[in-house]
């Protein structure tokens, strides 16, 4: 699959921020977040299957995501993380094209990111 990353009009997130992709299978960031807008602003890390691929989820019923907060983020209940599922079947061009406007979004906001945590969680 094609990985993307994107900082919202902020150099500064962008120089201070780092992500790596850990045995293949486990992502590992360290960010920084400026608010460049009013509203805040943002780090986007994508991963799209490449060209008319897809991952086949039709058979799903839940998606899960360990994670652990290294440190809770300074702004309480201000961060959150945003896990967007595209879905494709019915995309007929650019379909791999970044960050994926072409296919429909399903969104969940999770207010993790400010949590203290001695160890992994996950949520379902």
């Amino acid at each position: 699959g094609i990985w993307h990353e994107r900082y919202y009009q902020s150099m500064l997130s962008q120089n201070m921020s780092e992500a790596y992709l850990l045995d293949g299978s486990f992502l590992d960031l360290n960010y920084t977040i400026e608010q460049a807008e009013t509203w805040g602003g943002f780090l986007d890390y994508q991963h799209l299957a490449p060209g008319a691929g897809y991952y086949n989820l039709s058979e799903a019923t839940d998606v899960k995501l360990t994670y652990k907060v290294l440190e809770p983020s300074s702004s309480f209940e201000r961060a959150h993380l945003r896990l967007i599922l595209m879905d494709g079947s019915d995309c007929l061009f650019d379909c791999s094209d970044y960050p994926g406007q072409n296919l429909e979004n399903y969104y969940s906001f999770l207010y993790i990111l400010d949590q203290d945590m001695s160890g992994n969680s996950e949520f379902a």
